[in-house]
């Protein structure tokens, strides 16, 4: 009869069924036959049990992922001492999530390995240096353990590992106070690292959405991310990013908002760094990873109520979508920031908070919100989420002093001269708003053609005064090389291409006579009409746009923007 456990090598190597004959041990009929020896392999004798007295009580109901494997297959090469101490290290990890499960349900309670740190997480001043740097032991799972395609089942085993709420209560509320912005700036790595080393051996267990790199590396993405975007775009203040991160780090249970906008934070700063002389291979893959992991959490969040948070999370997706491929998909995510605003009340200037930074916060995502939705609007020839007319907001000041955001930059070779490109982005924005009402509307296709000539000229001449009221546009390139930081350099250039666009496509549309209509000057078939009538009146734009961009190339300045 066939024995296939007792196969022998040459049946075994062709995949051949082994017949032994009756009562010849020595040999199988197919060997006997072609007169070639049977060499028959080795019985391997069952394992033994360990002898340790490991508890087996404990019932699993999703496997626990570790470096992307289950712990069967990562650990089954491992002697029975170490895999008792890793069984009882689980039990003791899961019976304390048993004990998140059945704690309050206030949403700003940490687990037992950051309770010590909960004042610091949600307060602005927390951040005071606390000693020398200490070093995480357990080293980190890193992203790519986590395939994209596999980011929902494996974010879905992390949720019920971790006995995430499923409640829709928003990150617990910042208790920011008005203090002088050297007391509110106060963040360090050494903080930063101490809150991550309780939740190190966590974080290094558990892949997909709980993945957190080192903290001294996120504590360098962040100031990154301060410094190269936030300082020009004020998305979020700084402590309550830095509020969000440390929660993270020093707890499993830290709502979802708070991962997100954490993810959000790495993938922006991996996305500047990829931008920089310091890029490294994979800062593009961990920004799109970052990005891929909030995008899979994000449809159960826009079920919440909305908040701040989560508008700065939609704005934030946004920003990574405009830099990679799918960049049309960003104009989605910031039209459903503006209808959150409206929600919100943001637009009318009531509702706003009486604490400064707080009402500032609220302020910066509203403009910000508003100047990529006018922008993306105007490119399509669509209307805007929120009407100009509508709109109650102050602007931001071009010489306010704020210490975190929209702080002027000087130019060196003229004293005492300045500019904010936060304000001159929102006011350049309220301009491309009057143009889409005003010239590509449905109601502007019923006014004669005089009256939109005459609207197209005042918006011309609006143009004209934005240019002429700030120094950065008569400023020569070398001047502005000389005084400005590279990643601000990237911001100019970004504000020169849109003021640009927004001129060629008013002085296209004067020429092709296209008023009311969606139609793309910028498509081939219109840059080739174009090619044969009179544009010369942005041949001085062109050129100025065109020398600030050669610095990209002979500067040492990235940009993919």
């Amino acid at each position: 009869m066939p024995n296939p456990r007792r196969s022998c090598e040459t049946c075994r190597t062709h995949k051949l069924k082994c017949i032994w004959a009756d009562g010849d041990e020595a040999t199988c009929v197919r060997c006997a036959k072609k007169g070639q020896p049977c060499t028959k392999p080795e019985i391997l004798q069952p394992r033994k049990r360990s002898s340790r007295n490991v508890d087996r009580s404990l019932t699993w109901t999703q496997p626990l992922l570790y470096n992307g494997k289950t712990a069967s297959q990562a650990f089954g090469s491992e002697s029975s001492s170490e895999l008792a101490e890793r069984v009882k290290h689980l039990e003791e990890l899961l019976s304390e999530l048993q004990g998140i499960k059945t704690s309050s349900s206030n949403p700003s309670d940490l687990s037992s390995t950051g309770r010590s740190h909960a004042s610091d997480t949600t307060s602005p001043d927390a951040a005071v240096p606390g000693g020398t740097v200490q070093q995480i032991e357990a080293e980190a799972v890193t992203a790519q353990d986590v395939p994209l395609q596999h980011a929902a089942a494996v974010d879905d085993i992390i949720l019920a590992s971790l006995g995430e709420r499923s409640s829709s209560e928003g990150p617990p509320p910042f208790d920011v106070l008005d203090r002088t912005p050297h007391d509110q700036y106060q963040m360090s790595v050494d903080d930063l690292t101490s809150t991550a080393i309780a939740f190190a051996q966590e974080s290094s267990m558990i892949s997909g959405r709980c993945y957190l790199p080192p903290a001294n590396d996120a504590y360098a993405l962040l100031m990154e991310f301060l410094s190269d975007f936030n300082s020009k775009v004020p998305l979020i203040a700084p402590q309550h990013i830095y509020a969000h991160m440390r929660h993270c780090y020093s707890s499993g249970d830290a709502p979802r908002l708070s991962w997100m906008l954490t993810y959000l934070t790495l993938g922006i700063a991996h996305r500047l760094r990829a931008m920089s002389l310091f890029s490294g291979p994979d800062d593009m893959k961990q920004a799109d990873w970052y990005l891929n992991q909030s995008l899979v959490k994000l449809p159960s969040l826009l079920m919440q109520e909305p908040s701040l948070e989560l508008v700065q999370a939609l704005l934030a997706v946004s920003v990574l979508l405009q830099t990679s491929s799918r960049s049309r998909r960003a104009a989605l995510f910031v039209s459903n920031a503006m209808h959150m605003l409206q929600a919100l009340g943001y637009h009318d200037g009531q509702t706003l908070e009486r604490n400064v930074l707080r009402r500032k916060e609220q302020q910066y995502a509203f403009w910000i919100a508003f100047e990529m939705d006018t922008d993306m609007s105007l490119a399509t020839m669509r209307q805007c989420a929120q009407n100009r007319s509508e709109i109650a907001v102050a602007l931001p000041n071009e010489y306010d002093t704020d210490w975190w955001a929209g702080k002027p930059t000087p130019i060196a070779t003229e004293p005492g001269a300045c500019f904010n490109l936060f304000a001159l982005n929102t006011s350049l924005a309220l301009i491309q708003a009057e143009a889409l009402e005003t010239l590509f509307s449905l109601q502007s296709r019923s006014y004669p053609t005089s009256v939109l000539q005459a609207n197209l000229q005042a918006i011309l001449l609006q143009l004209q005064a934005w240019r002429r009221k700030s120094v950065i546009f008569s400023a020569e390139v070398q001047q502005l090389y000389i005084s400005m930081y590279r990643s601000d350099i990237v911001h100019l250039i970004v504000l020169e291409a849109t003021y640009f666009r927004t001129l060629y496509q008013l002085h296209a549309v004067l020429v092709l006579g296209t008023f009311g209509t969606k139609w793309d000057v910028l498509s081939g078939n219109s840059l080739r009409a174009l090619a044969a009538l009179d544009m010369t009146s942005c041949v001085a734009d062109a050129r100025r746009l065109l020398s600030l961009s050669a610095l990209v190339a002979g500067a040492n300045i990235s940009t993919t923007w």
